[in-house]
């Protein structure tokens, strides 16, 4: 995330990389660290990255797994827990897009308190 602000960089460098998750059969663990690294994000909110960054990021790693049934599921919780930083990380409602299973996870991962 920290390499490079330009979109055709940020989506070279992640191509690679995506391609070797996939190959490998591991999207749901690509997955789970893309979320574990949204919740080490959020935890140092004083440097959260800027929406545009985070927005580049995301959109590169849509873009890499555009094509990958297996990373949908994976996908959208991230794009969601995007969208929360995006928003300064403050607001739970941005969650209520998924379903309560997926909203637990990214609670857990940002240390929010369960929504009913």
């Amino acid at each position: 995330m920290d390499s490079s602000l330009q979109p055709s960089i940020r989506r070279e460098r992640i191509h690679d990389p995506f391609q070797i998750y996939r190959d490998a059969d591991a999207i749901h663990q690509l997955g789970d660290a893309l979320a574990r690294h949204l919740g080490r994000l959020h935890a140092n909110a004083a440097d959260l990255p800027s929406a545009d960054n985070l927005e580049t990021w995301a959109s590169a790693w849509e873009e890499a797994g555009q094509d990958s049934e297996a990373f949908r599921l994976p996908l959208r919780v991230f794009r969601t827990g995007i969208d929360f930083l995006k928003a300064g990380g403050s607001d739970p409602g941005i969650l209520l897009d998924l379903n309560q299973e997926e909203r637990k996870l990214l609670e857990q991962l940002f240390d929010l308190q369960p929504s009913s």
